[in-house]
């Protein structure tokens, strides 16, 4: 009895120890399976539920729930209060891009490009490494014409990712709208030993050869094109302009016709006024030099 005495305050704390140990696991699982009743809930169309299971395991420390709740607001028509939801997630989920990239694409998808873009700035210090904030906020900023932005993140970033396609490109691109054209062709240079068989490159390569003067070069990789890939119009504009500019009108009339063949209606129209536009500028040029 004694014995039974002397061990009562033990068995009284391995009690107490064992039955708090057993909730707190009650409690994370409890929260885990809210999120997942919510989460089937919602994927099932059953809002209004979805909606109470989520906010009780947001409510438990759940951030996934967050996440969720705004794909259930949106269902909702509750713009405000899904971005709501985001904007919490972002903050209180330092360790994950989701909120983030959510929050960026809702704003894209509605065409609020300033916010997208300030949503994607303010997750790149924070996941610096991260190559789809990198890539998404790349093209936005091309997308935006804010190439000066693209050329100063990019040239940073490029160093850590050297072989990643859609980062050269977003460079190359923008080398190419703010004139650095040395800086261009090397790019394109890398490119094309990566991927050969695209001949996006070829045409860029063979245009800016023709914009810095490089007459010969242009039109040796415009008319190589236009055997290898007859199927794109791209190339006979090309190649109708550098014509024009050296003074072979009748060439530069059958390119240009092979080019417009290829379009209809209102891209024909279009095109038609570029190249008026073409040959008004030619005629300048041509004044300027008598």
């Amino acid at each position: 009895m004694k014995k039974l005495t002397y061990m009562l305050p033990v068995l009284i704390l391995l009690i107490f120890t064992l039955v708090f140990e057993t909730s707190g696991a009650f409690a994370i699982d409890y929260s885990e399976q809210l999120y997942l009743k919510g989460k089937l809930a919602r994927l099932n169309g059953k809002l209004d539920l979805a909606e109470n299971f989520l906010k009780q395991s947001a409510k438990m420390g759940n951030r996934e729930s967050l996440l969720d709740l705004y794909h259930v607001e949106i269902s909702k028509n509750n713009e405000i209060k899904a971005i709501g939801y985001l904007v919490q997630a972002k903050k209180y989920w330092e360790v994950s891009n989701e909120a983030y990239l959510l929050l960026a694409n809702h704003y894209l998808l509605n065409e609020k490009y300033d916010k997208s873009l300030k949503v994607l700035r303010e997750a790149l210090p924070k996941f610096p490494k991260d190559p789809v904030i990198i890539k998404k906020l790349l093209q936005l900023l091309i997308f935006s014409e804010k190439y000066i932005e693209t050329i100063t993140i990019a040239s940073g970033i490029i160093k850590n990712f050297p072989d990643d396609i859609e980062m050269l490109e977003s460079l190359m691109f923008a080398y190419e709208k703010t004139e650095e054209y040395t800086k261009c062709l090397k790019i394109i240079e890398k490119l094309r030993s990566k991927r050969p068989e695209n001949p996006g490159y070829k045409i860029l390569e063979g245009t800016i050869n023709f914009v810095i003067g490089n007459y010969k070069k242009s039109f040796r990789i415009l008319k190589q094109l236009s055997v290898d890939h007859p199927e794109m119009p791209e190339v006979n504009f090309n190649l109708g302009i550098l014509y024009e500019y050296l003074g072979k009108k009748e060439l530069a009339r059958k390119e240009y016709l092979k080019y417009l063949k290829s379009l209809d209606g209102d891209e024909r129209k279009k095109a038609i006024k570029d190249l008026v536009n073409i040959k008004r500028q030619h005629l300048k040029s041509t004044r300027i030099k008598e």
